[in-house]
């Protein structure tokens, strides 16, 4: 059964995570994808920088931590926070922010049991922490256990499960055992060479997406207006559950169409790419595979049925 908002009230959704000046990450791309969706957004920074990190050297600026805990306070007391039907949060610039924050996601669950809070634990990849150790663990030891989705890298989830995660059967007991009823892991192991994978574990069954990989990736890079066929392919797929959670087969097809359409802009966007005419490639190829249990889940017994599920 699905669990997605009311559909009937507007849903007004709470992020919290980094803002650049120039660049498509953090803040500015949650905001933008749920406010496309048709979604209020409550957009807070916890940190403000010129660009990614990853275009070089900038100045940073983070709040100072009495101040964001204020203003934490001040969106939990007021008078429209009863709307507030989500919570999304990333990357943090100290600390001091998270038991803040989950202070917040705590009242606004009493107020509203039915509340869905979504993790993206932001501290590192491939190549380590790219956060204070402090900061992941209270990541980890406030916000994980009170999340409904989280969204891991495979790095992540391997640092908060204290394990090496090589195989799909290794991401997926680890993802079990994070605590969240949905567990999001990208850089999941790819069926297929060259590719990448990203795997969403519920509480009936698993969904690998996965497309070829793209190399030197565009990272925080602002996003050129894609042409047509590729913006109504991602159009179609936020159309299709806006932001709730449905049944298997629908859920399968979500994933396969955001990963095909993510990948087209990806491919667009390029930085050795001149963005080229998407009538060329009207078919990105990503393909979905789902496991269903049979009965639930066990770590010395798993049966999984088959299936593929074309975008």
């Amino acid at each position: 059964m699905g669990w997605g908002m009311d559909s009937e009230s507007p849903a007004e959704i709470v992020a919290i995570s980094s803002h650049v000046v120039r660049g498509s990450v953090g803040n500015r791309a949650i905001v933008f994808a749920l406010e496309t969706m048709g979604f209020r957004v409550w957009s807070l920074p916890t940190v403000i920088l010129p660009w990614h990190p990853g275009h070089g050297p900038s100045t940073r600026i983070t709040p100072p931590d009495s101040q964001f805990a204020a203003a934490v306070k001040d969106m939990g007391t007021s008078r429209w926070s009863g709307s507030v039907k989500a919570v999304v949060t990333g990357y943090f610039g100290s600390v001091d922010q998270l038991a803040p924050v989950a202070r917040l996601v705590r009242k606004l669950k009493e107020a509203n049991p039915g509340l869905i809070f979504v993790c993206d634990p932001v501290i590192g990849d491939s190549g380590g922490l790219y956060v204070k150790t402090e900061v992941a663990e209270a990541i980890r030891d406030h916000l994980i256990p009170i999340a409904d989705v989280a969204t891991p890298n495979r790095y992540e989830l391997g640092w908060l499960c204290g394990a090496a995660l090589e195989t799909n059967n290794e991401i997926i007991e680890a993802a079990l055992s994070l605590g969240p009823r949905r567990v999001l892991v990208t850089s999941a192991v790819p069926m297929m060479a060259g590719g990448i994978g990203n795997l969403l574990l519920t509480e009936r069954l698993a969904l690998l997406a996965e497309h070829r990989m793209v190399g030197n990736p565009p990272n925080g890079r602002p996003l050129p207006r894609p042409p047509d066929a590729w913006r109504q392919r991602g159009e179609g797929a936020a159309d299709d559950d806006r932001f709730g959670l449905r049944d298997p087969r629908p859920l399968g097809q979500a994933r396969s169409r955001r990963a095909d359409a993510v990948r087209g802009l990806f491919e667009f966007s390029h930085p050795d790419g001149d963005g080229a005419d998407p009538s060329a490639a009207p078919s990105l190829p990503c393909k979905t595979k789902i496991a269903r249990k049979e009965e639930q889940w066990t770590l010395s017994r798993r049966i999984c049925l088959m299936a593929t599920a074309t975008s």
